[in-house]
């Protein structure tokens, strides 16, 4: 007969190691190229010492003259807190017990439950890359109390299922919190939320969209080098250091040609000693990328990148387009400058008695939940380029 302690081992033998591979290696190309470590962490904290400037202690002169004048170098201590990542799932009691005669049904049923663990996860993951660490998905254009329909300005943050916070003005709106996404129209932008907007829309308030329960505390994605409104990075104030501000490269659709590409991946070797290893961008990007070789009459590389992923090739680099960089954006990176720096790998939480599955209590439901602490880091970010195109 099937029992908890089945699916505790299962979950332990079986899954942990698909899981984890899946969310370390198969999020998406950029992750997977991301290497990981545990060398920086510190207590709590993540503590990079980069190297901002160098001695200058080599040179030239005479056989009698006077040696080079040299100093030590220069550094800068990057630090930010590990970051708390969840994974969870819910089978409750009456489903365990009606397979628990069933091997096949069992295998089913836990399945069922850790490709849903893997999708979701794999889905924020590849998000949070992207974003600034404060878990916004997206402003709400405009919504009419008691409706539960609302328009929103981006969806491609969002899918159906996903639970949210709605903030007005900074302060959340806690008769809308937890809200469930049950429906959407990406064509209309809208979304249809599982408990009604509880407020009177006004066009002079801020309403955004967060994940819940995670505002201010996701990974640090790449929007937190660009972000002007945030202003400090790494436990450092960015406009101290102009080794902490990433390019930004603004440009017009008809600017927008291979040989400016190229100059930008120059630019990165000329004065940061950094070789871009790949180039992110957004779907309209990328369609915008294949029109300029259509046009010049120029063949698509198509390259195979570890993972399984393929992506066009531009001077041998390869173009990804990926769902959560924004609409007109790519970002140049040298994928050797981060790191994911974590106190341990995926684990599964368990109770004084070792149990990964527990009853969640107050209702006939088992949970399981898994943690990993870390968080995203770059140690050069004066070496990574946004390019951003307008019509």
């Amino acid at each position: 007969m099937i029992s908890l302690t089945t699916a505790d081992n299962a979950l332990k033998n079986m899954y942990l190691g698909v899981v984890s591979n899946q969310f370390n290696t198969n999020v998406n190309p950029f992750l997977a190229k991301v290497e990981r470590s545990a060398t920086s962490v510190v207590g709590k904290q993540i503590e990079r010492l980069v190297t901002i400037a160098y001695s200058g202690g080599i040179g030239a002169g005479t056989e009698m003259g006077n040696l080079p004048t040299s100093a030590e170098n220069k550094y800068l201590t990057l630090k930010t807190s590990l970051k708390n990542l969840y994974g969870k799932i819910e089978i409750t009691d009456k489903a365990i017990r009606a397979s628990s005669n069933d091997k096949g049904a069992f295998v089913n049923l836990l399945e069922s439950e850790m490709q849903g663990l893997i999708d979701a996860g794999k889905f924020n993951m590849s998000r949070m890359v992207y974003g600034d660490g404060s878990a916004k998905l997206c402003t709400i254009s405009s919504a009419t109390k008691n409706n539960a329909t609302i328009t929103v300005d981006n969806i491609n943050n969002l899918m159906i299922g996903m639970t949210v916070d709605i903030y007005v003005d900074g302060t959340v709106i806690s008769a809308m919190s937890g809200a469930r996404i049950i429906d959407w129209d990406t064509n209309a932008k809208t979304i249809t939320l599982s408990i009604a907007f509880s407020e009177s829309f006004s066009s002079t308030k801020s309403y955004i969209v967060y994940a819940h329960n995670a505002k201010d505390k996701e990974l640090t994605g790449l929007d937190a080098i660009f972000n002007s409104s945030i202003t400090e990075l790494y436990g450092n104030t960015k406009s101290d250091y102009a080794y902490l501000q990433g390019r930004l490269a603004e440009y017009t659709d008809t600017q927008y040609t291979e040989a400016v590409l190229i100059s930008e991946l120059d630019r990165q070797a000329l004065y940061f000693d950094s070789t871009p290893d790949m180039i992110l961008m957004s779907y309209d990007m990328r369609q915008k990328y294949q029109s300029l070789l259509l046009n010049t009459r120029v063949n698509t590389d198509v390259m195979n990148l570890a993972g399984g992923y393929k992506a066009i090739s531009m001077n041998g680099v390869p173009m990804i387009a990926d769902r959560f960089v924004p609409t007109g954006t790519m970002y140049i990176v040298n994928t050797k400058l981060f790191g994911i720096h974590e106190l341990c790998d995926w684990e599964w939480l368990t109770n004084d008695k070792g149990q990964i599955l527990r009853q969640k209590e107050g209702y006939p439901v088992h949970t399981a939940t898994l943690v990993k602490y870390a968080d995203l880091v770059c140690d050069k970010p004066c070496a990574i380029t946004k390019c951003v195109t307008s019509a």
